[in-house]
């Protein structure tokens, strides 16, 4: 079991109940801003095609924005092209890449984060999303809960339905309380689950590695 996180040392891991998305509503926006109707999120995820994403528009508007998919040039280029150094991404032994979000994210920056993702999973490699709030006092009502019923772009479910055909979370997404702030921790893999059943979350977080110390990347 890992001991340490980017946001200090875990006191608690626990598997996370997501709001249901049949009981979440919004209206929807496609990418030419032609409006699709007021739905549910469960209805809204079924307009989302892989290498697309919801984005969060106004109040409880969301539109369809496509990603830009990689050519098979890129595929296999720098995984950094188009972050900037804090920005990196982050690998650890034993553990798959690393990719972190704030509740309130800049919209251009969470797009080329799941452009990233979705060019490291045709590459075979495990995704883990970290989801947390800022540290900012401004925005501290803003945490993890508030973003699940309220940024419905930022649900693991949501991120999901972006990612390339056939790409699985390998366990219900976990919550991860740490000595600072607590973060929504899931895994994206392109394949079939390696979790066949049984205790998933305990099973997936051994398998996710170690937590080695090491400077925390700062929320974007």
């Amino acid at each position: 079991m890992f001991t340490e996180h980017p946001s200090g040392r875990i006191e608690a891991v626990q598997k996370k109940e997501l709001p249901s998305a049949h009981g979440l509503s919004l209206r929807l926006l496609d990418s030419g801003h032609s409006i699709l109707g007021t739905m549910t999120l469960t209805e809204a995820l079924r307009h989302v095609e892989p290498a697309s994403h919801l984005a969060h528009w106004k109040e409880d508007t969301y539109r369809i924005i496509p990603l830009r998919i990689p050519d098979k040039t890129e595929l296999f280029g720098c995984e950094t092209r188009g972050l900037t150094q804090r920005k990196k991404v982050f690998k650890r032994k034993g553990r798959g890449k690393e990719l972190y979000l704030s509740t309130t994210p800049d919209p251009m920056l969470l797009s080329t984060i799941l452009s990233k993702a979705y060019t490291f999973l045709l590459r075979g490699a495990r995704v883990e999303f970290h989801l947390r709030q800022k540290t900012d006092r401004k925005l501290e009502d803003m945490t993890v809960d508030w973003a699940l019923e309220n940024r419905l772009h930022l649900r693991p479910d949501s991120i999901l339905a972006a990612m390339p055909k056939g790409s699985t979370m390998l366990a219900c997404p976990c919550t991860v309380s740490t000595e600072k702030l607590p973060s929504l921790m899931w895994a994206v893999e392109h394949k079939p689950s390696l979790l066949g059943g049984g205790d998933a979350t305990s099973r997936a977080i051994k398998q996710l590695g170690t937590w080695s110390p090491g400077p925390a990347p700062e929320a974007d």
